[in-house]
């Protein structure tokens, strides 16, 4: 993947990163879950959110991938 293909999968997701002075990148932090098709169908924002949900839905979708 390119620099401007993630640049604008970044954007496409709302996600914002700068590089710092220590060459370290400052990010956004998010949980988002896509379906299939590339949609978002579920996104928690920030690390201090409550995250419950979205492991909820990771642990169905890991489930029911497994019983496939």
């Amino acid at each position: 993947m390119s620099m401007f293909q993630l640049s604008s999968f970044f954007l496409l997701l709302g996600i914002k990163y700068s590089k710092t002075d220590d060459g370290e990148f400052s990010h956004t932090n998010k949980i988002i879950l896509l379906n299939k098709k590339g949609e978002v169908f579920h996104q928690n924002e920030g690390l201090k959110e409550n995250i419950e949900e979205s492991k909820k839905i990771l642990k169905e979708l890991f489930w029911y991938d497994r019983l496939r």
